[in-house]
């Protein structure tokens, strides 16, 4: 657990001095919990020390006489200081004939989990869009919600997310509910999601995904090239994509960049056509030596050069919707039919379906 921002500790007590395990079991959340369990599962609070206490006052020679694990919950526990104090104290405390453990009642602050903020975050602004959307009458993103909901019933608050490339902590999910930026995590998701799509598309076959660090692998080579470095099996997935895209395997790359750490925009090569497509939400242009790097890796590979092109993206009206539009953009070009262009003043909705979506192929 986290304390407070502090680093989380392993506490380790003695086997005679730690409570039962059912009695663990009630008072600390067991780790297949559901998400909406998480978060209605009242946590211990956190002694706050506002005079000093020696750590043989919490030893105690009388047999343990709390054994109400509602109790226990209720009563405030020592700050992660003293757990760790009292920890190596144990043994010797034993030897010294002491049976049980006390703690004074001192003035408390709620234990926050690492995990629990970002799905308080979430479920608040649920029940915000849930009230807002009620009030304009939109049946589909309640509809929306309640299966957000439904489905968040089902998962363990704890764990990893199968059936992606990478196994990412579950608490990921929460971002998607918030207005907070995409990050790496939640875009190769996404692009995850459309690479399996695109298996089920029998015309689509040639289209290739890539993750987020595919275009940083081009720019290596690039810097690298003149040294024949790029041969080198550092860069054999760029090179065996360009090579299968020359040779007519594939048909089509698409990927999403970060620029600057702060902005996702969308690039689609068309080998078929000899066209490089570029989309940025907010309609700037690709920075300097950009396209550098793309026409370098396309004529290295196919000899020809390419033509550049907008790629048709929506436009950004906030501050944190790039990451989906662009993959909406991205997205859209390859598999028009499957994803339609997203109105810019539907980007929560379309988050939650994401959302859902990521949490299907977890489930599936």
């Amino acid at each position: 657990m986290e304390m407070n921002g502090q680093a989380p500790q392993h506490i380790v007590m003695h086997p005679l001095l730690e409570p039962p395990k059912e009695v663990l079991a009630q008072i600390l959340p067991q780790k297949s919990l559901s998400v909406l369990d998480f978060l209605s599962f009242k946590l211990p609070a956190i002694m706050i020390m506002t005079k000093h206490v020696t750590v043989k006052a919490f030893f105690s020679k009388d047999q343990p006489s709390l054994g109400n694990a509602q109790l226990i919950q209720d009563s405030p526990i020592p700050s992660m200081h003293i757990l760790a104090v009292l920890s190596k104290s144990t043994s010797e405390a034993i030897e010294n004939g002491a049976f049980s453990l006390k703690c004074a009642h001192l003035t408390v602050v709620m234990l926050h989990h690492k995990h629990l903020k970002p799905w308080i975050q979430a479920e608040q602004n649920l029940e915000r869009r849930t009230q807002l959307w009620k009030n304009e009458g939109g049946e589909e993103a309640r509809t929306l919600v309640m299966k957000i909901y439904n489905a968040l019933t089902c998962i363990s608050w704890s764990g990893t997310l199968d059936g992606f490339a990478v196994a990412e902590p579950v608490v990921e999910l929460a971002v998607y509910a918030t207005d907070d930026w995409l990050s790496d995590v939640h875009e190769n998701q996404m692009l995850d999601l459309l690479q399996r799509r695109i298996q089920h598309q029998p015309q689509s076959q040639k289209i290739e995904i890539e993750n987020i660090y595919f275009y940083g692998f081009l720019k290596k080579a690039y810097e690298v090239h003149s040294s024949g470095e790029y041969k080198g099996r550092y860069f054999v997935c760029a090179r065996e994509t360009g090579d299968a895209m020359a040779s007519g395997f594939g048909s089509c790359i698409g990927f999403l960049v970060n620029i600057n750490e702060n902005h996702w925009v969308a690039v689609v090569i068309d080998f078929k056509s000899s066209t490089i497509f570029y989309g940025d939400s907010i309609y700037m242009k690709p920075p300097t030596g950009f396209l550098t790097v793309l026409h370098w890796w396309t004529h290295h590979h196919t000899g020809q050069h390419f033509e550049e092109k907008s790629l048709i993206i929506t436009h950004q009206k906030d501050s944190f919707s790039c990451g989906l539009l662009s993959f909406n953009a991205l997205a859209h070009h390859v598999l028009p039919s499957e994803y339609p262009l997203i109105m810019a003043s539907q980007v929560r909705i379309d988050r939650l379906k994401v959302m859902l979506d990521v949490i299907d192929r977890h489930l599936n």
